[in-house]
This record gives C-alpha cells, sequence and structure tokens, in this order.
C-alpha cells in the first residue's frame, strides 16, 4: 500500500471531530465522510485511513468519530455519527470522559465515539440514577440498564 499523499505525513481528528492534513482544515463533506468511513485500527493499535490501495496514519486527539444526534430504538442506543452513518452503540462501553463528555462505542465498528452536547443531551434522556450506588448513572433501555463507567473499557484507547 502507498501513503493517499506522497507528502502526506498523518491526518488528524481533534477533540471536535474536525479533519486536518498538513495543518489544513478539510472541510469537504464528502471527503470527511469518505475518510471517517474508511477509518479502521492499524495492527499496531494506532488509526489509519484506507482508500482502495492508498492508506494515511491518523492522530486521533480524543475519540475517532463524533456522535451528532443519538435516539432510542427498539431498546437500541443508535447514533448518527460525523461520518454520515447511523449506527448502534454498544450501551456496555459507555463512559464519562473528561469535562463530563459522554463516549460509547459502535457496534460492528469497535470505534469510540464522543457524543456532542445535542447527543449528549438526547441520550441523557435515558439516563437515571443506579438504584444501587446513587452516585452512578445507568442508560435505562426498556427492562435493561446499562451502568455508565468513569472509565473507557480496557480495549477501547
Amino acid at each position: 500500500m502507498k501513503p493517499m499523499h506522497p507528502d502526506a505525513e498523518r491526518i488528524v481528528i481533534d477533540r471536535h471531530g474536525d479533519l486536518f492534513h498538513q495543518g489544513v482544515k478539510i472541510t469537504h463533506q464528502r471527503t470527511i465522510e469518505l475518510f471517517l468511513r474508511n477509518l479502521r485500527r492499524a495492527p499496531d493499535g494506532g488509526y489509519l485511513i484506507e482508500v482502495g490501495r492508498e492508506r494515511a496514519s491518523v492522530e486521533i486527539e480524543d475519540a475517532p468519530l463524533l456522535a451528532l444526534r443519538c435516539s432510542v430504538e427498539q431498546d437500541r442506543l443508535i447514533c448518527l455519527t460525523n461520518d454520515g452513518q447511523s449506527g448502534e452503540l454498544m450501551p456496555e462501553s459507555l463512559w464519562i470522559g473528561g469535562q463530563d463528555a459522554l463516549y460509547g462505542v459502535l457496534a460492528g465498528r469497535g470505534l469510540a465515539v464522543r457524543f456532542s452536547r445535542q447527543a449528549h443531551v438526547q441520550a441523557a434522556e435515558h439516563v437515571e440514577p443506579d438504584p444501587s450506588d446513587r452516585s452512578r448513572f445507568v442508560l435505562r433501555l426498556g427492562r435493561r440498564a446499562f451502568p455508565i463507567a468513569a472509565q473507557p473499557p480496557p480495549d477501547v484507547r
């Protein structure tokens, strides 16, 4: 495989979900969606974008994807992410990170998602105090309650 651009060092995804190449913000929406839809974990644990036979390494400042909106459908938490796709979030993967931001992991892709303010508010409609420990919270999906952790799962970077 060859780099996406001969002089490409890496692409950066900042904590707000914006993409940068050589310090310049990528603004073309279809390019952003193409890159994010082709974002993968590298064998070394880092991230890369692979489009066809081309690849670029990716530096992630916070989470690879940003949840723009979320809703509960048939007892599943569904998030629209900044790659233009909707997907199910694994409810057992939720955690609270820095600045009280909500995070989770997308089912099927295994990528961490940081909730935007709007998505956080939408998910909070289904959050309640944990009956066994009132200092903690759970996500309620139908009859099931999923604890919201204070740290990410061990396999999430």
